[in-house]
């Protein structure tokens, strides 16, 4: 009896393994031409196929493109599910790109907590950016939130200079908006 489930189950295993060699083979196939036309795509990081018949994509750091089964066309755009209205391409690259919020260093934020709390988000923001003034005079209109604010200073120099003394301030959510909402610098 033992011999006869060790026998399916080796059976099972050559069968899963025999199914994938053909995909392996055209993932190798995939990676070997394009390196060898395309010195940009010698570090392929994946290679996976499509929901569309013979089309693969092709990631490189976190950018896409697809591909013929050989390797031999690239197409750099977005796959559109047209049938389902979906954009295959945007929805991917939001996955690549997702950071788990709980994975974030807010030990390395200034908290704002606004009303209860319950909800959080995290935003990454310089001094000198106009367009973050303007989204922290918004902000503002949101309750029940607590705001993870993480200085990024890379306008320049004085954005550095600016980081340092909101960080350092007594009281970094008062020295913050009050440099962003009032002008009044830290």
């Amino acid at each position: 009896m033992k011999s006869l489930r060790y026998l399916k189950s080796t059976a099972v295993l050559g069968l899963l393994a025999f199914s994938l060699m053909p995909a392996l083979a055209q993932e190798a196939a995939i990676r070997k031409n394009l390196a060898e036309k395309m010195p940009a795509f010698s570090k392929i990081d994946e290679v996976t196929k499509t929901p569309m018949n013979g089309l693969y994509e092709v990631r490189v750091g976190f950018d896409l493109f697809y591909t013929d089964e050989q390797g031999n066309f690239l197409i750099e755009g977005h796959l559109l599910d047209v049938k389902n209205r979906r954009n295959l391409t945007e929805e991917r690259v939001e996955k690549l790109t997702a950071i788990e919020f709980d994975k974030l260093p807010t030990e390395d934020a200034i908290k704002i907590v606004r009303g209860d709390g319950k909800r959080k988000l995290a935003v990454f923001e310089d001094p000198n950016c106009g367009y973050c003034k303007q989204f922290e005079r918004e902000l503002t209109k949101v309750d029940n939130v607590t705001v993870y604010l993480f200085l990024y200073p890379v306008l320049g120099p004085d954005s550095i200079v600016k980081s340092r003394n909101i960080w350092c301030a007594k009281d970094k959510t008062k020295a913050w908006h009050d440099w962003m909402l009032r002008s009044t610098a830290p």
